[in-house]
């Protein structure tokens, strides 16, 4: 890759760990999103080996976020990273930062991992629901609903049968793209806790995802094992739960509006559903 191969245009996000830009493809003009990550920060760079393995391992799905692949800066210099070469020194470097849980010697500071994919630009499906549906008709956000939701299946449906397991669905991580508003397309995205399952690793056992739609078998965490896949189905539900009935809640640290499934105990504390059902697992939904 030369430095001229992709040409940063607009900044059009911020994480923890690095920046999302709206970059052109100088040799065929194409419009892409370049999430680059500084290699300052291993665990920043652990969540975005683990995108690229899940994502580099899957054909191309209407409703799954594109890859178009990544890339290693250091000292001007560009490398094309492939999942499991062991041949390529600055891939073996990257891992070794991660296990390690510090920047390698061979990095110098300003080093970046560049992920480059498709681009949505219309936000999230949190976005969405709690903005843009408010111009719709009841009529068309039912039509529009049913769309995303069986959009979103189908797209984990094609996940789970290359055995990749999402394990943070929410409507935070469902990019939307709005070319046609009444026909809203959605592309699962965010795969940086998901995980591929093998014949001797079928089951998953870490809690990790958000808490208002992780499903209840995952809040026991590491004590006991649970199926990834169905963890995932239990998280889509939730999302199209909270698409349908526009249940939200305010996030204590940013003040943002969230999309949520929540339930309020007899205290009137207010409890992750996912954590309710724990300890009361015929809980009602309408409660």
């Amino acid at each position: 890759m030369s430095d001229q191969e992709y040409v940063l245009l607009d900044e059009i996000g911020e994480g923890a760990f690095g920046k999302v830009y709206k970059s052109r493809k100088e040799s065929t003009q194409e419009i892409l999103a370049a999430k680059i990550v500084r290699c300052t920060a291993p665990e920043g760079i652990d969540l975005a080996l683990a995108e690229m393995w899940a994502l580099s391992k899957l054909q191309h799905h209407p409703n799954v976020l594109r890859f178009h692949g990544a890339y290693l800066e250091s000292d001007g210099e560009f490398t094309f990273l492939k999942h499991g070469d062991k041949t390529n020194a600055p891939y073996r470097r990257l891992i070794e930062s991660c296990l390690k849980g510090e920047m390698m010697c061979q990095m110098t500071m300003d080093s970046r991992l560049w992920f480059m994919t498709e681009l949505c630009s219309d936000g999230d499906l949190n976005r969405y629901i709690l903005k843009i549906q408010e111009t719709k008709t009841a009529a068309e956000n039912s039509l529009i609903n049913a769309q995303i939701c069986i959009q979103m299946l189908d797209g984990l449906k094609f996940l789970h049968h290359n055995n990749v397991v999402h394990r943070d669905l929410k409507p935070e991580n469902i990019l939307v793209d709005l070319a046609n508003e009444l026909r809203p397309k959605i592309k699962i995205a965010d795969f940086g806790l998901s995980t591929v399952l093998t014949e001797e690793h079928s089951r998953c056992s870490s809690a990790c995802g958000s808490d208002y739609f992780m499903a209840p078998e995952v809040w026991n965490g590491p004590q006991k094992e649970y199926q990834g896949d169905l963890a995932d189905v239990w998280s889509a539900g939730a999302c199209c739960l909270a698409l349908t009935d526009r249940s939200y809640f305010r996030d204590s640290k940013s003040k943002k509006k969230l999309l949520g499934i929540y339930y309020k105990d007899e205290d009137k504390n207010v409890r992750p559903f996912g954590e309710a059902q724990l300890s009361k697992a015929n809980i009602d939904v309408e409660e």
